[in-house]
């Protein structure tokens, strides 16, 4: 083997090796499981990214953390891989984030009978007397040979149950939606008519000070 091709060698070799390790950040977190049992132990997040199959830059797969997550408890040498069907949620803390994920099912229409639920890990991304929650998803049409991501809203609480953040027929106002969720009437004075649905979580954040304040 000749001096070019021995450094060539050695040039991918040392890619593949730097590649696995930052393919994957171990990380402190717990799953719950069906029980409702906490338990704690690691979870372990990759940067690359499956459905563009490249790698992330200081970050990690979000839309990958939906699908499912990959956990070992403290007492545990090997990670397992729980989907959404499995465990009632996990979470972890990175960055000096904290991360909430819930499982959920979501319905939609479909003329495909078994695709008119789907089973997903929401991502909590705002808390008060209303949740909210954020599904990353990825376009299956491609633009300029790249796929591209969105995220989908949806709105909880124990009464009214999860609902997507959208208009319908009957929805066709944000205040619509909000009083839905048992949001008074006196606030709903501050929120415009004409407010866009993705100003939903600063929408919430204000009718918790709100709140608060009254």
């Amino acid at each position: 083997m000749g001096k070019t091709a021995f450094k060539i060698l050695i040039f991918l070799f040392a890619i593949v090796i730097c590649s696995y390790d930052c393919e994957a950040k171990k990380v402190p977190g717990y799953i719950v499981l069906e029980n409702t049992d906490t338990v704690f132990g690691e979870v372990r997040l990759h940067n690359f990214c499956r459905t563009t199959a490249g790698f992330i830059i200081n970050g990690i797969d979000m839309e990958w953390c939906h699908l499912e997550v990959s956990f070992r408890n403290i007492d545990s040498k090997k990670f397992q891989s729980y989907q959404p069907h499995d465990i009632l949620g996990y979470g972890f803390t990175y960055n000096s984030a904290d991360y909430t994920f819930h499982s959920s099912i979501l319905h939609q229409k479909s003329l495909v009978k078994n695709e008119e639920k789907r089973q997903r890990f929401l991502h909590l991304v705002y808390s008060s007397r209303i949740y909210l929650y954020v599904d990353l998803r990825y376009s299956s049409l491609l633009t300029n040979e790249q796929a591209y991501s969105y995220c989908e809203y949806y709105l909880y609480n124990s009464k009214v149950g999860l609902k997507k953040v959208e208009f319908t027929k009957d929805i066709k106002t944000i205040h619509d939606l909000l009083l839905l969720y048992n949001v008074e009437i006196d606030f709903l004075y501050y929120v415009p008519f004409t407010t866009p649905l993705k100003e939903i979580k600063v929408i919430l954040m204000q009718y918790n000070e709100w709140l608060q304040n009254k």
